[in-house]
């Protein structure tokens, strides 16, 4: 027998679901499912799903629901499928505009709405605490080779969730781009300091993808994320380089932003005094190409307002060195670059230092001297002569090399190299 509501909202002529949710399909288009009653082709009491779903408004406990189809249903909300509950809630407030009496009013249907009506402080310490947790389970260990395994599905992973209990608690003002979010977040990670290796490269992906505001980005880069590397070598320098590779990333492709000065300073200034230009020639060999090499060396000159110190007989230095000058990268094609290549990088180098040579060199002399003098170009032989990489005791078999293979644009600085009284710095 029909319940007496149930027979005032069929005489009524209301088209009305029970039992009912919201889902948003495959394709993202939101339907309500639910038992039907007063359609006027559908047999009361059977369980239908609606075309998709364009509107939603309330009043009190109904919500109106307006189709594609042009129907209308009312729907209370004391009658849906509270299995599903808070599936349908944030399917309604991130596909329709409520009004927040509305929200509130659905809340009070909801399980767990004890949490969501919290005073806001409460709520948040909740939502914290839900991240926290959820960080203590999905935190993916970085590999053997550094890289964290499913790397690419975590940050979403972890919006997703966080944009889930946020919804939950009714906190609706919190965005990822809100510098107090990100106040509030940074320090969960204390616990677990292998996750920054995980978040400073998607929270740079993030912020390139989403263009947001760069004063906000800048200021978690350079103080939050800061914070939590400092007290740690090891991550200290890995915030050090990322910011590094990230900052001479988007000035290589002539990125635009008024601030691009000021994250260059942070590099300068943040530098850790214990990271050597050895460390940086280690990064330039492991993240760079040899042609796009000498890119690295000037920005690190740039921000550092310094030129680089080179030591042929340390390990990464002299390896770069050996390769710059000596390797097989060089293509006979691209010869023009090579030169543009090596001018670049020795530009950005004040002295070369250590007498050993790289590899002893057929004609007497070391052979990335010859190099040198193959480019038959006298500003770059003053400008290798200046930082060291030429020494005054090979002077004589750099003569006779010039002449052998008529050289003749280096002879002048050769004689100058030759009878100096000064030698020059080694």
């Amino acid at each position: 027998m029909t319940a007496p509501r149930e027979r005032m909202l069929i005489m009524d002529g209301q088209l009305t679901l029970k039992k009912w949710y919201l889902e948003n399909n495959y394709y993202g288009v939101v339907r309500a499912h639910g038992v039907v009653y007063g359609h006027h082709r559908i047999a009361d009491g059977l369980f239908a799903h609606t075309s998709e779903v364009v509107r939603l408004s309330g009043s009190g406990e109904k919500l109106f629901l307006y189709t594609r189809s042009g129907s209308r249903y009312q729907l209370l909300l004391s009658e849906a499928d509270l299995f599903r509950g808070w599936e349908s809630y944030d399917c309604a407030v991130g596909n329709y505009t409520l009004e927040e009496e509305t929200r509130k009013m659905w809340i009070h249907f909801l399980p767990g709405k004890e949490d969501a009506l919290k005073p806001q402080k409460d709520r948040e310490e909740t939502f914290l605490a839900h991240l926290r947790k959820w960080l203590d389970s999905n935190m993916h260990s970085p590999g053997e080779d550094g890289k964290s395994m499913e790397s690419e599905t975590w940050w979403d992973s972890l919006k997703s969730a966080a944009d889930k209990w946020a919804r939950k608690q009714c906190l609706n003002e919190w965005c990822w781009v809100k510098a107090d979010f990100w106040e509030r977040i940074l320090p969960l990670f204390q616990s677990n300091k292998e996750t920054i290796k995980i978040l400073l490269p998607k929270f740079l992906e993030e912020w390139h993808r989403a263009g947001t505001d760069w004063e906000l980005w800048i200021n978690v880069l350079e103080k939050d994320f800061y914070k939590l590397c400092k007290g740690n070598r090891k991550r200290y320098q890995m915030w050090y380089e990322t910011l590094f590779l990230d900052w001479i990333d988007i000035c290589c492709k002539g990125n635009t932003m008024n601030n691009i000065e000021r994250y260059g300073r942070i590099i300068g200034s943040k530098r850790p005094r214990w990271y050597t230009d050895e460390k940086f020639f280690r990064l330039v060999l492991e993240k760079s190409e040899m042609e796009d090499s000498c890119i690295y060396l000037l920005w690190m000159h740039r921000a550092m307002e310094r030129k680089l110190r080179m030591c042929r007989q340390e390990k990464y230095a002299g390896i770069y060195l050996r390769e710059l000058m000596t390797g097989q990268w060089r293509e006979e094609e691209k010869e023009d670059a090579v030169e543009v290549v090596l001018a670049m990088a020795m530009e950005s180098v004040e002295i070369v230092e250590g007498e050993e040579p790289l590899d002893g060199g057929e004609d007497g002399f070391p052979e990335e001297d010859r190099r040198v003098l193959d480019q038959n170009d006298l500003e770059f032989f003053v400008l290798c002569r200046k930082n060291g990489l030429l020494r005054r005791k090979y002077a004589d078999r750099y003569l006779e090399y010039a002449f052998e293979k008529n050289l003749l644009a280096v002879v002048p600085g050769l004689l100058d190299l030759r009878f100096e009284s000064k030698l020059p710095a080694a």
